[in-house]
C-alpha cells in the first residue's frame, strides 16, 4: 500500500514572500539649483509612473502615485497600496500638528507609521486568534513566559507585505531626498544624489551610474539623465510608460510643465534612433575588421610555414639513392663472417 508524505504547509511569511512581485519605478534625483544671483543649493527632480499594488491586483490608474504632504514635502511609494494609505493618512496628522518638522523628521514619521501598521497587521494575525492584545507583551502576568516568547518572535519576523518610499523635502535652505527601504528604516540619499525604488530599480541605478551622476549637475542636465533613467526603466516587467515629473525646491514644489516633457520625448527619442543607427555602423565595421585581420593572420601563417620539398643533398643524390646506399652497407655488415672466441680449458 502506497504512503504519501504529508507535507507541511509554508509559513505565512514565506508565502507571502513567493507571491510578492515588484512593480513601478520611482525616482529622485538631487541637483544644483540657483535660488539668487549667489545662491547655489539644492533643488530635486522625481520620476514616477503609474502602476500600484493593492493585494495581488497590479494595475495603472489614471492619477498620480505621489502624496502631497504638506507645501514641502512629497512621497513617491512602491509596493502594498493599502499600507501604504494608512500610513500615509496617520502621517498627514501628525505632520499639519508638526508644521515645524525637519526633513529627516518627516521621513522618520513616514518609516515609524509604516511600521505601526504593520505592527497591527502582524498582532491582528498571531494576538487576536487567541484572544489576545497587542499590549501582552506589557503585562507578562498574562501568559507564560515561553508563550510570550514564541509570539514576540512571530511577530518581530512579520514582514507583512512589500513597502518602499522616497521621501523628498525641503527644509528653507535646500532640498532633501531620503529612502525609506523594506524593513521601514529611513536614510538619507543626499550625498550619493538619487534613489530608485521598485521593479525598475536596477535599470535606473545602472544608468545613472554609467553617467557618474552626482548632486552637484545643473537642472537640464540633471533632468535629461532622470529621463533617460525612467525610460531605462520601463525595461523592466511590471513598470508603467506614463511619466509623472515633478521638482521640489527648498520651499515649495511643482509639476514639470507639459512642453517640457514634450520636448524630452521628442529628443529621447531621436537619440535612441541615433544610439541604434551607430550600433548596428559599428558592429558593421567589426565584422569587416575581423575578416581582414583573420586574412592578414592566414597569409602571415603561410609565409612562415616550411616549404613541402626537401632539399637535395650536397653530393647530388636524392633521399632514396643515399637511403639504398645505407640499407646496402648494413646487408654487407651482416654477411661478413664474425671471429668466434678462443674458448679456455677447465682450470687445472
Amino acid at each position: 500500500m502506497l504512503r504519501h508524505r504529508r507535507l507541511t504547509p509554508l509559513p505565512i511569511e514565506t508565502r507571502r514572500e513567493l507571491k510578492r512581485r515588484d512593480v513601478t519605478i520611482c525616482i529622485a534625483c538631487l541637483c544644483a539649483w540657483s535660488y539668487g544671483p549667489t545662491e547655489l543649493r539644492k533643488a530635486a527632480i522625481t520620476a514616477s509612473d503609474r502602476q500600484i499594488t493593492a493585494g495581488d491586483i497590479e494595475y495603472a490608474p489614471n492619477q498620480l502615485k505621489i502624496s502631497f504632504q504638506d507645501a514641502n514635502t512629497i512621497m513617491l511609494i512602491s509596493g502594498d497600496c493599502p499600507t501604504h494609505s494608512e500610513a500615509l493618512n496617520q502621517t498627514a496628522k501628525i505632520l499639519k500638528n508638526n508644521p515645524n518638522f525637519t526633513p529627516l523628521q518627516r521621513a522618520e514619521t513616514y518609516a515609524g507609521c509604516i511600521r505601526d501598521v504593520k505592527f497591527r497587521h502582524a498582532c491582528n494575525l498571531y494576538l487576536e486568534t487567541l484572544g489576545l492584545s497587542r499590549d501582552i507583551f506589557s503585562k507578562n502576568d498574562m501568559a507564560a513566559d515561553g508563550i510570550l516568547g514564541d509570539l514576540a518572535a512571530k511577530v518581530m519576523s512579520y514582514r507583512g507585505e512589500y513597502t518602499e518610499a522616497i521621501v523628498v523635502s525641503g527644509d528653507g535652505e535646500s532640498a532633501h531626498i531620503y529612502h525609506v527601504d523594506r524593513d521601514s528604516l529611513a536614510t538619507c540619499r543626499d550625498d550619493v544624489g538619487f534613489v530608485a525604488i521598485g521593479a525598475g530599480e536596477p535599470h535606473a541605478k545602472s544608468q545613472l551610474m554609467s553617467t557618474q551622476y552626482n548632486n552637484g549637475m545643473n537642472f537640464p542636465t540633471a533632468l535629461g539623465l532622470l529621463y533617460a533613467a525612467k525610460k531605462r526603466a520601463e525595461m523592466a516587467p511590471g513598470v508603467g510608460k506614463e511619466t509623472d515629473l515633478f521638482v521640489v525646491y527648498r520651499t515649495g514644489h511643482e509639476e514639470i510643465w507639459p512642453e517640457i516633457k514634450a520636448e524630452m520625448e521628442r529628443l529621447y527619442n531621436e537619440f535612441e534612433s541615433e544610439r541604434l543607427s551607430l550600433a548596428d555602423e559599428k558592429l558593421r565595421e567589426l565584422a569587416e575588421s575581423l575578416a581582414v585581420i583573420g586574412k592578414n593572420r592566414q597569409a602571415a601563417a603561410s609565409a612562415a610555414s616550411p616549404s613541402s620539398s626537401d632539399p637535395a643533398p650536397e653530393d647530388g643524390k636524392n633521399h632514396s639513392s643515399a637511403s639504398e646506399e645505407r640499407t646496402a652497407e648494413k646487408r654487407a655488415r651482416n654477411r661478413s663472417p664474425r671471429r668466434r672466441p678462443q674458448s679456455q680449458g677447465p682450470s687445472q
